[in-house]
């Protein structure tokens, strides 16, 4: 596994972590920048 694609797969698995968790509303945009910090 390459370096991006485990970024990739990191970044995704928090994300879907924070949906799940019901940390963004429904309809919430998820800005980009907030989540590169």
């Amino acid at each position: 596994m390459d370096a991006t694609h485990s970024k990739s797969a990191f970044v995704y698995g928090q994300v879907r972590r924070a949906l799940q968790s019901g940390r963004y509303a429904p309809g919430q945009r998820i800005d980009p920048a907030t989540l590169a910090a």
